[in-house]
């Protein structure tokens, strides 16, 4: 592979100084293993299908957190830094969700790494030119504006698919990746999913499009968000840190 970006990539991710609890590896000239005391993380480059993927191991058991295009003829360094700051996040976040609790434990707290800006990250995958919108959002706003990054840029793109599937193993793994954001991320990440994005599709076909690629656990929340839909949520006046769409994902699920 010219330039070596693989090499490139894990060096920029070792050398962080949020990875300095990490141990890194070199299983091979496409894999580096990342350890620390409790956790391991593998960062796997396959040439084949020219994709990077950072995957969580634990025994045998291996599961895939993230994976970017990488095709090294059209990559450049601003994407090497982009990857590399999504695999960084996720390695030195406060994941509880590889750890071995119950799922209901999880799933109830807000200590999840799958924020916002990693959610926007991940759907990259599905919709590649969305790299440059998140670079722009960076660059001109000092904090990451999840939830209006996600009406402004995400929306539109994912009503615009519904329209029209044509591609449909892509769709599908728009569904699937939408799923696993909403199962694993935070209440704010899960309120972006169901009342930021979902709620804002229109059109029947388009709905039961998108319908048909969710889980049903995601599709039941988005018929309790939707009672919701149109309706203004007032922040509460006590001094909470939850966020307005957080307090607005708490109400969905209380009428559940």
């Amino acid at each position: 592979m010219e330039k070596n970006y693989f090499e490139m990539l894990c060096e920029i991710i070792s050398e962080n100084e949020k990875m300095k609890k990490f141990k890194a590896l070199q299983k091979n000239k496409n894999e580096f293993n990342f350890v620390n005391n409790s956790q391991s993380y593998d960062i796997v480059y396959d040439e084949s299908k020219k994709l990077v993927l950072l995957n969580f191991v634990c025994g045998e058991k291996i599961t895939e957190l993230s994976s970017w295009l990488f095709d090294v003829e059209s990559l450049t360094r601003k994407d090497i830094n982009l990857i590399a700051e999504d695999f960084i996040e996720t390695m030195s976040g406060k994941n509880k969700k590889y750890t071995k609790q119950s799922k209901k434990s999880t799933k109830s707290s807000d200590e999840s790494n799958i924020t916002g800006i990693f959610f926007a990250n991940r759907m990259v995958n599905i919709f590649p030119d969305l790299k440059l919108e998140i670079q722009k959002e960076k660059d001109f706003y000092e904090r990451f504006r999840s939830a209006s990054f996600a009406c402004e840029n995400i929306l539109p793109k994912i009503q615009k698919f519904a329209e029209n599937p044509s591609e449909k193993n892509k769709f599908v793994k728009l569904g699937k990746l939408l799923s696993e954001m909403y199962e694993n991320g935070t209440l704010d990440v899960r309120s972006i999913i169901t009342m930021g994005i979902l709620n804002s599709i229109s059109g029947e076909k388009e709905t039961q499009n998108l319908k048909k690629v969710l889980t049903p656990e995601l599709n039941k929340a988005w018929d309790a968000a939707l009672k919701y839909k149109g309706k203004k949520v007032n922040p509460e006046k006590s001094k909470s840190k939850k966020s307005l769409l957080s307090k607005a994902l708490d109400m969905q699920q209380q009428s559940k």
